[in-house]
């Protein structure tokens, strides 16, 4: 059986930050060197109840993924673990031209009968969710300078609107 560093090694240069934070790793996929100096980025991350990761997919999958889209929403791929110890975690990002936009778009999200019935459909036999942090991160203007002379492009991994 192969070591898990010979394994890594074969990984895209993303993965192979080892031993590093969530946050660490998903600066790394995330960093948009074009952004406005105000972009926010928001980091979710959800703990699920044991056994709810699945229905919480779902509902992103066929709920959740379209009302973003129609409010505009812009976010990365949907991450879940699949190498370490907490296998019921859901991280994903959004990008947001300011803090006004941000509160905006979620206090109308909030309100969409859509939304009310998705959550409550999901959660007929339970919550969903143990816990949910989110944060709310600005790229360090340093960390634009090297990107950009990387030769990197922005933004990486959002999806399209």
């Amino acid at each position: 059986m192969p070591r898990e560093a010979d394994t890594v090694r074969h990984w895209p240069a993303a993965l192979q930050l080892r031993r590093c934070s969530p946050r660490a790793f998903l600066s790394k996929l995330f960093l948009n060197p074009s952004a406005p100096p105000d972009m926010i980025y928001e980091f979710r991350t959800y703990t699920c109840m044991p056994g709810k990761l699945p229905a919480l997919l779902t509902r992103f999958e066929t709920k959740t993924l379209a009302l973003f889209k129609d409010h505009g929403i812009r976010h990365s791929p949907l991450y879940t673990v699949a190498v370490g110890a907490d296998n019921r975690v859901l991280r994903y990002m959004l990008e947001w031209d300011s803090a006004a936009q941000r509160e905006a778009t979620w206090e109308a999200f909030a309100a969409d009968a859509r939304w009310k019935d998705a959550v409550a459909e999901s959660e007929r036999d339970g919550p969903l969710l143990q816990s949910m942090s989110i944060e709310l991160l600005r790229a360090a203007p340093f960390s634009v300078e090297a990107a950009q002379a990387g030769g990197q492009r922005g933004p990486l991994m959002f999806m399209p609107q």
